[in-house]
């Protein structure tokens, strides 16, 4: 009898400190996040879900999210938005799994705790992430103390073309002389804080429009430019050249929440293709001719600089290099401007 009561006494002290841990009410704190510094915290609340997004963590141009909820849409109810810059000091604690704790310093030192429920939170969602701050598609290989490395794809731009130190026949319409450049369709990306160098391999074309009285021809190995005749109609002749490009750029981010940047460096081409095409209409009949093998200088060296606000760019590109060879008979080299997206 002694035995059954001592055995029933030491089987009930379990269920009595869950209850006594219940009934304490204390919070179970989990820390899903902290940082020292971020240059913008934003909450996103609506009825289904909460959404904090931190800019610039500790410098480094990294963003971190996290997002928790339902996963169907309830229109009902209002949505509002917290943003606040220049933030230290913030973590994010899930408190019993149930509301989410962000506190923070601003700006001003004033110090912030901020509670909110989640909703239906035994059947809710959580996605947490980071990511990088810029504009360009990157995937993250690593990091190494405040530096990171990142397989990226940047760069995509559109430009006006013209020569320059060119043969005195030589009349373009930069109007018409396009150029189209994605300088890393894939690259590898070292980034500190706001500065960054990038390598990667690109592609890029060049075309080199003459105005409507004149035509690139072929004779004898070298390229003229020669007139068309007064019988000729619908007249347009221009110079194409297609190349590989191994772009080294240095990169700075710089003003309010480094919004800005600057982007400068060489530009190796790998010169694969060249060709002039020549179209005119003559009575009732349209001619197009083209020709190939026009003696494209195999490698080029070209300076690139671009001015930036978040993903869109201005750029100039100036090769010093002559664009053909001299056995070519056409020297020139090439400037161009235009604008710049992805970055």
């Amino acid at each position: 009898m002694r035995f059954s009561i001592l055995l029933g006494i030491i089987m009930s002290i379990p269920f009595c400190a869950n209850r006594m841990y219940a009934d304490s009410g204390t919070e179970v704190r989990d820390t899903i996040y902290s940082v020292g510094e971020a240059t913008e915290l934003s909450i996103l609340l609506n009825p289904s879900n909460i959404t904090v997004s931190v800019k610039d963590v500790d410098g480094t141009g990294e963003d971190y999210y996290y997002k928790t909820g339902i996963a169907r849409k309830n229109r009902a109810g209002d949505t509002s938005m917290t943003v606040s810059r220049n933030v230290s000091g913030l973590t994010i604690v899930e408190v019993d799994r149930k509301s989410v704790e962000i506190s923070y310093t601003n700006s001003n030192r004033e110090e912030y705790t901020l509670t909110y429920d989640i909703p239906d939170a035994e059947n809710r969602f959580v996605k947490a992430y980071t990511g990088w701050s810029g504009n360009d598609i990157s995937i993250s290989l690593g990091r190494k103390g405040k530096s990171k490395w990142s397989l990226v794809s940047t760069g995509l731009g559109m430009g006006w073309a013209t020569p320059v130190d060119r043969h005195p026949d030589f009349h373009t319409s930069m109007g018409h002389s396009m150029e189209w450049t994605w300088l890393s369709v894939l690259g590898v990306r070292w980034s500190l804080g706001p500065h960054s160098l990038t390598a990667g391999l690109g592609i890029y074309w060049r075309n080199y429009s003459l105005d409507k009285n004149s035509y690139f021809n072929k004779e004898n190995g070298q390229l003229q430019i020669e007139s068309f005749s007064e019988n000729m109609y619908k007249r347009k002749s221009r110079l194409q050249t297609f190349s590989l490009e191994l772009p080294l750029l240095y990169s700075l981010k710089f003003g309010r929440q480094r919004r800005f940047g600057m982007d400068v460096g060489p530009v190796v081409n790998f010169n694969t293709g060249a060709n002039i095409k020549t179209q005119y209409r003559e009575g009732d009949t349209d001619y197009s001719v083209t020709t190939h093998g026009i003696k494209q200088r195999p490698v080029t060296v070209d300076a690139i600089g671009v001015i930036r606000w978040e993903a869109l760019g201005l750029y100039v590109r100036y090769s010093p290099l002559n664009v053909l060879r001299n056995s070519a008979g056409l020297d020139f080299k090439s400037f161009s401007t235009g604008i710049m997206f992805m970055f």
